[in-house]
Order: structure tokens, then C-alpha cells, then sequence
């Protein structure tokens, strides 16, 4: 049975037009289906582009941690260095000081000594100078007497002569 639009009739129409309206219907639901997968394509292409933006930063800073943490263990054996270094310098400045310590203590006994004898050769030359002198004065009273004797006997002489002289 055919209708006047040449289209079938009565219960095998219906299910026809039915089964034209789940077809445009699927028809519409595949394209919303169609554009849903490829919005979620696009979604897992944009998801799959940030996971690798995300695995590379991550890498960068394992990178970037990696290399903080060598440095970091650099810097504290360095720091260790430095502190046996510092431990070795302290110990030479105490050996240092314990030595210009001694030494002051030394130049000041020397410095005691050496005004000590300033002091003694300072007294022995007064002491030779007044030797200097009183050896002088002897020698001078030596010297007169001496010039007296002579003069005595030269008198003396002159005096016998005259006697003798008539």
C-alpha cells in the first residue's frame, strides 16, 4: 500500500517515519557524538601537549635540582675545607701569639738587662775616669816631686860648689 505521495501507508509507514526520525535523530547524535570525540581529541591532544610541557619543566628542574644539590654538596666541602683551614690558621695565630708572647717577654728582660748594664759600664766609666784623674794628680805629684828632688840636688850641688869655691 502505497499513499497518495507515493510513501507507504498505515503501520509499516509509521515505522517508516519513525525509524527516519530515530535516523535523523542518530544522524544528529552521531554529528554531536562526531564533534564530541574531536572536541575531546583536541582536549586529549591540548592534555597530551601540557603533559609533555609539564614532564619537561619537570625534567628542567630535576635538571636544575640535580645540579643545586651537586653544588650544594661543593659548597659544603669547601666549607669543610675552609674550616680544617680556619682550625689550622686559629692554631697558627695561637702558636703566634704565644711566641711574640715569649719574645715580648724576652726583649722586655733584655731591654731590663741591657739598661742594667748601660748602668754598670756608665758607673765603670765614671769609676775609670776617676782612676783617669787620680792617676794623673799621682803623676803630677810624682812629676813634682820628682822636679823638687831634682831641684834639691841640683841645689844641693850648687850649694857645695859654693862651699867649695873660695
Amino acid at each position: 500500500m502505497e499513499d497518495r505521495r507515493g510513501g507507504r501507508s498505515g503501520a509499516t509507514g509509521a515505522a517508516l517515519a519513525e525509524a527516519e526520525i530515530r535516523l535523523v535523530a542518530a544522524e544528529m547524535e552521531r554529528t554531536d557524538a562526531k564533534s564530541a570525540f574531536e572536541e575531546a581529541e583536541k582536549r586529549a591532544f591540548d592534555l597530551d601537549q601540557e603533559v609533555h610541557r609539564l614532564n619537561q619543566s619537570l625534567n628542567d628542574h630535576d635538571n636544575e635540582f640535580t645540579a643545586t644539590a651537586e653544588a650544594l654538596q661543593q659548597l659544603q666541602s669547601e666549607r669543610r675545607e675552609l674550616a680544617a683551614e680556619i682550625n689550622n690558621l686559629q692554631n697558627r695565630v695561637k702558636e703566634i701569639t704565644k711566641r711574640s708572647e715569649n719574645e715580648t717577654t724576652r726583649v722586655s728582660e733584655l731591654e731590663k738587662r741591657l739598661l742594667e748594664l748601660e748602668e754598670d759600664e756608665e758607673k765603670q766609666s765614671e769609676v775609670a775616669q776617676r782612676m783617669l784623674q787620680d792617676r794623673h794628680q799621682l803623676d803630677k805629684k810624682k812629676w813634682k816631686r820628682f822636679l823638687k828632688r831634682e831641684l834639691n840636688m841640683k841645689s844641693g850641688m850648687r850649694m857645695s860648689l859654693h862651699e867649695k869655691s873660695p
